[in-house]
């Protein structure tokens, strides 16, 4: 009688090990799989049970040992995170239709936050003409974002980067105002934009000297701003010698130093840079411009490979 009933015992606690060993036969998962979600978001919770088919079960939801969402033939929902109150430690259970047998899933803790903002930061914010500076986007903490990147100029503002990769780098050679913004997700969720950072161009590690020729705390369109730069180690000249030429007019821009490989470079007020080549032909030392166009006004110097520069000379082209 003692054998029969040691040998029911373990029988019983061998089906009890085995019936709790199967009652963890189901997975929760989340999709999209971050550590860290934020208001705004969406995520969706999937129950996947190890035995049967999906349609053989009814799933339910549990937050904190709570019923969350109640038996449904549904394995996924999708929760929006309208606040961090959504914060908390999530379980299935799948219900078989036919046994009505229950199996739980592991524990998901899911962890809710506000809204981010992200964090640009900058190389160094001043640097030479024809030189580059590397801009870093990050979201602290949290993983998936793939970033845009804009550059302002006056009240216009111009994307950059927006290609479907992460892009949390970019290097600019160009002087202006950048700033950066975070998505992911589908539907995308987008930050807080960043903090801008202003970029200055210098010419040959000296800083550049910008004064109006009146006290006007704005300029426009076909008005003039002169540029001085000190100890040059060239001399570019313009040859016809005017700051004010016009459309379809012929001028050639001349680097006299102590050097035959001088090149002519342009430096547009929107900020774009480029040679000679780009609008004009260059011979030895002479760079020839056979028909200005509105859109060669720019500050001009002459530039050599090793570092050296010339005055600038600032051209007006009007129609």
């Amino acid at each position: 009688m003692g054998q029969t009933l040691f040998f029911l015992l373990e029988f019983i606690l061998l089906n009890t090990l085995s019936y709790c060993g199967h009652a963890q036969d189901a997975v929760l998962s989340l999709e999209p799989n971050w550590s860290t979600f934020f208001t705004g978001e969406s995520v969706t919770f999937i129950c996947g049970m190890k035995e049967g088919k999906d349609t053989d079960w009814e799933y339910r939801i549990n937050r904190d040992d709570r019923e969350f969402v109640s038996y449904n033939t549904h394995k996924g929902y999708t929760l929006y995170l309208q606040s961090s109150g959504y914060s908390g430690k999530y379980q299935c259970s799948g219900r078989h239709k036919s046994s009505r047998a229950i199996k739980n899933s592991n524990i998901v803790s899911l962890t809710i936050s506000d809204k981010p903002r992200t964090t640009l930061t900058p190389g160094p914010t001043t640097i030479p003409v024809g030189d580059n500076v590397t801009l870093t986007c990050s979201v602290e903490g949290s993983a998936g974002w793939k970033y845009e990147w804009y550059r302002r100029s006056g009240f216009s503002h111009t994307l950059l980067v927006r290609d479907g990769v992460i892009n949390k780098v970019i290097s600019v050679s160009q002087g202006g105002t950048y700033w950066c913004i975070g998505g992911r997700g589908n539907p995308v969720f987008y930050t807080y934009p960043s903090d801008e950072v202003s970029i200055e161009i210098t010419f040959s590690n000296v800083r550049v000297s910008v004064t109006l020729q009146h006290s006007w705390p704005q300029i426009f369109s076909r008005e003039t701003i002169t540029v001085r730069y000190l100890h040059p180690a060239a001399s570019l000249t313009v040859n016809p010698d005017r700051e004010q030429h016009f459309t379809s007019d012929s001028v050639s821009l001349s680097c006299e130093g102590n050097s035959t490989e001088w090149r002519v470079m342009g430096f547009t007020e929107s900020g774009y840079l480029s040679d000679c080549s780009y609008w004009g032909k260059m011979t030895g030392s002479i760079c020839s411009i056979s028909s200005l166009q509105y859109t060669d006004s720019r500050v001009y110097w002459c530039e050599f490979g090793s570092g050296e520069f010339s005055n600038a000379v600032n051209i007006t082209v009007r129609r």
